[in-house]
C-alpha cells in the first residue's frame, strides 16, 4: 500500500525503518512535499498523517572474486533529548540509568541537565533512572506537533504546567497553563496558541 496513515508513537524515522528505507528517503520524497511543509519535523507528527511509501528498489554492486569484501548496511537511528529535573532543580552532571526493551546504558546528564542518546528508530518506549531510584518514561515519538492542541499540551506538561488531560481540546486548564507559559517567556499573556507562543514552546522545551 503505497499511502500509511500514522499512528500514536510514530515518526518518519520509525515508520522508514519499518519498510525498509532511510527517513531522508521518506522525508526528501516529492509525494511527501505537503507533509513535510505542514509539520515541519519528522519526529513529530500526528496520527491521522499519510506518508508516502515508494515501491523499494534492487541495487546491484559489482565486486572482484577472490577476495574479501565487507558491505555495510545503514541503520536508522533517532535522537532523543531531555533536561532532567527535580521540580524546579536542574539535575546537571549526575548519572542514569537508561533503559531501552530491557537494554541498559549509562548516561550522563551536562552542565545543564541534558541528556542527548542516539537510539534505534523502532523503539517507541523506555526509561531513565537516576541514582536515587527515581524512574520516568519515556514515550518516544509520541509528541504531536507543536501547533496542534495536542502538541501544545504535551509540552506544556513535560514543562511542568498543569493542562489537564491530553486531549487535544483547550479548555481552560490548557488556556491557563498556556498564559503561566506566555508570562514567564515574556510574552504577550493570550492564552492561545498563537505563531510567536508556538515558536517560544518548541525553543523552551527543544522540539
Amino acid at each position: 500500500m503505497p499511502w500509511h496513515r500514522v499512528k500514536q508513537g510514530e515518526c518518519i524515522s520509525s515508520i522508514a525503518k519499518a519498510n525498509g528505507f532511510l527517513p531522508t528517503s521518506l522525508w526528501q520524497h516529492s509525494q511527501n512535499a505537503s507533509l513535510k511543509n505542514k509539520r515541519k519535523d519528522p519526529n513529530a507528527l500526528k496520527p491521522g498523517d499519510r506518508v508516502f511509501i515508494p515501491e523499494r528498489t534492487s541495487q546491484t554492486v559489482s565486486a572482484a572474486t577472490d577476495q574479501k569484501h565487507t558491505f555495510v548496511r545503514k541503520g536508522a537511528k533517532t535522537k532523543v533529548r531531555l533536561q532532567v529535573k527535580r521540580g524546579a532543580e536542574i539535575l546537571a552532571d549526575e548519572l542514569f540509568t537508561l533503559d531501552l526493551d530491557g537494554t541498559l546504558t549509562e548516561i550522563a546528564s551536562d552542565a545543564n541537565g541534558f541528556v542527548e542518546v542516539q537510539i534505534p528508530a523502532d523503539v517507541s518506549r523506555g526509561s531513565i533512572t537516576s541514582a536515587n531510584g527515581k524512574r520516568i518514561t519515556l514515550r518516544i515519538g509520541h509528541l504531536d506537533p507543536a501547533d496542534e492542541v495536542s502538541g501544545a499540551q504535551a509540552r506544556l506538561k513535560n514543562l511542568g504546567f498543569d493542562v489537564g488531560s491530553e486531549d487535544d481540546v483547550k479548555g481552560a486548564k490548557t488556556t491557563e497553563g498556556l498564559r503561566r507559559f506566555q508570562k514567564g517567556a515574556s510574552l504577550t499573556q493570550t492564552g492561545e496558541l498563537n505563531q510567536t507562543t508556538i515558536a517560544k514552546l518548541i525553543e523552551v522545551h527543544g522540539s
